[in-house]
């Protein structure tokens, strides 16, 4: 296996989330303020990344996060 990289954007975005707080910054950057602003302020939580939903269907994901909105719940289970 060489060191090349293969796919920059790819690992690019995997390092820019590997970390809650770079996460949760870009997360506020991108999504609609009509979003944001049901968003708690602490970093999002990694997740596994994979889960099985409620029809026993497996699904993968390169970076999984979940984040508490200001009334205390979650906005992934």
């Amino acid at each position: 296996m060489t060191d090349d990289i293969a796919h920059p954007h790819d690992r690019f975005m995997k390092d820019m989330l590997s970390r809650p707080d770079r996460a949760g910054l870009l997360l506020r950057e991108r999504l609609p303020e009509a979003v944001t602003r049901y968003l708690f302020d602490d970093p999002p939580e990694p997740m596994q990344d994979s889960f099985v939903d409620e029809r026993l269907r497996q699904h993968f994901s390169d970076r999984l996060f979940r984040v508490r909105t200001i009334n205390g719940q979650s906005a992934f289970p």
